[in-house]
């Protein structure tokens, strides 16, 4: 049985990492590119929030007895098996933890206009997971 107290507390946090970010989601390119504390605020909440979808999904799957986890994003995997998400969805998601992997090992060498890429087309995405989440395990 999926724990409700742990994914509410997750998606919470989630929404939190998102008011952060669209905080800057207006800015344009040379305007984030000059602005390091902007820049590291937005790959905090990035990783945050992978971190956060990836720890859900993969909660989910364990609790719901869908298959056994040994990568970040089999989660994802198997919750795509099961009928929860797409195949696009489920390549989405895969996606994002690979850019996490890329800000936890690579981060000297991160390229600012990927991050910014993320910031200004993928926050649908993550809206989308908690949507997701919300609307099959937690009622609402």
């Amino acid at each position: 049985m999926v724990d409700y107290d742990a994914l509410q507390k997750r998606v919470g946090q989630i929404k939190h990492s998102l008011q952060r970010l669209e905080r800057y989601a207006d800015l344009d390119l040379a305007d984030f590119l000059k602005n390091q504390d902007i820049q590291d605020i937005v790959e905090y909440n990035i990783f945050t929030t992978i971190n956060l979808i990836t720890d859900i999904a993969n909660h989910i799957a364990v609790d719901e007895g869908l298959g056994d986890i040994s990568t970040l994003s089999d989660g994802f995997r198997l919750l795509w098996q099961a009928g929860v998400f797409s195949q696009e969805e489920y390549e989405t998601y895969r996606a994002m933890v690979g850019f996490r992997n890329i800000i936890a090992h690579e981060y000297m060498d991160l390229d600012k206009r990927l991050v910014f890429g993320i910031l200004k087309n993928q926050l649908g995405d993550i809206r989308h997971f908690i949507h997701r989440i919300c609307d099959l395990y937690l009622g609402r």
